[in-house]
């Protein structure tokens, strides 16, 4: 595979290059660029600005043949910047609400209609009926019961109860009806 060999070399070099350091000039901008994308910050927001910085370093190291500044230091470039924040943003909405982006997807995208469809509690039932209905593959019950349903419930996106009127079954119902996004991501 000559792509994959090509980023084995480049790892080499970059490897050989023995770097230093990487600046990103303006980091003010970059900062001021994190700010505006919420309408409010919240604590965590001194870590993920951190780990946007990085993001930004890891890409200008992946183009590293293209920004050498010289003695061992790197220059981030606006190209790196932007590449960094698309790598950052779906990131960052799954990571403000502490769950796996797929968690999250699953419920935009599938408990959150129902939701809206049925105006009441779901059931699993509900959930396989409508993934059924709109994409027309059956849902995987024992997977979602097990790996999304305890995340989602654990970060305050649902409450999961028993059904007061049938004891076998649970009550799944959405406590946030509308996902914080980034502004940056809705002007994509």
């Amino acid at each position: 595979n000559t792509e994959r060999q090509l980023l084995i070399d480049r790892v080499y070099y970059i490897k050989e290059l023995e770097v230093k350091e990487i600046l990103i000039p303006d980091e003010f901008k970059v900062a001021e660029r994190f700010k505006s994308m919420f309408k409010r910050l919240q604590p965590r927001s001194q870590r993920d600005i951190q780990h946007l910085n990085s993001l930004i370093k890891a890409v200008t190291l992946l183009n590293a043949p293209f920004r050498s500044g010289g003695d061992g230091v790197l220059v981030a470039q606006q190209s790196d910047v932007d590449q960094a924040f698309d790598l950052w943003i779906p990131l960052n909405r799954s990571q403000r609400y502490g769950v796996s982006p797929q968690a999250l997807d699953f419920y935009e995208q599938i408990i959150l209609p129902a939701f809206k469809g049925l105006k009441t509690s779901l059931t699993m039932k509900d959930l396989h009926n409508y993934n059924l209905k709109m994409t027309g593959a059956p849902l995987n019950q024992n997977f979602c019961r097990n790996q999304y349903i305890p995340v989602l419930e654990s970060a305050g996106l649902i409450s999961y109860e028993k059904n007061p009127d049938n004891g076998r079954e649970m009550l799944i119902t959405p406590l946030i009806l509308e996902i914080e996004s980034t502004d940056e991501s809705n002007n994509k």
